[in-house]
């Protein structure tokens, strides 16, 4: 999984630097349990997102990589009134989920990216 948030580099011009990497940890924490919690590992926090893995197995028993994904939109949506109360924003995001490698999920991404959608699968 390759997990973004949208439009980092204007909310960050917005926001100032402090108050941007406070965001930043908050929406990467809050999204690191629905992922650990179905089996994933964080395999990288990368700027603004995080690259998660699964084995294979793990993965699709009992869905588990789409209840990451619902979990992790879940997350958001219940942290939402605090994050609108402590950065005066709600960070949106976008995701990308595809097989073994890494750089074809982060593709997924930003296919995510371009046709304006929230998860590419």
């Amino acid at each position: 999984m390759f997990l973004d948030i949208n439009g980092s580099t204007a909310l960050a011009a917005r926001l100032g630097a402090f108050t941007i990497t406070a965001l930043v940890g908050k929406f990467l924490f809050d999204i690191s349990k629905p992922i650990t919690d179905s089996g994933g590992q964080i395999y990288l926090y990368k700027g603004d997102g995080l690259i998660a893995l699964w084995d294979w197995n793990t993965a699709i028993r009992g869905n588990k990589i789409l209840r990451a994904v619902d979990g992790i939109f879940a997350a958001v949506r219940r942290e939402h009134d605090e994050c609108r109360r402590q950065f005066g924003v709600v960070p949106t995001f976008r995701v990308g989920v595809y097989g073994d490698p890494i750089n074809i999920a982060a593709r997924m991404e930003d296919a995510a990216r371009e046709h304006e959608v929230a998860c590419v699968i």
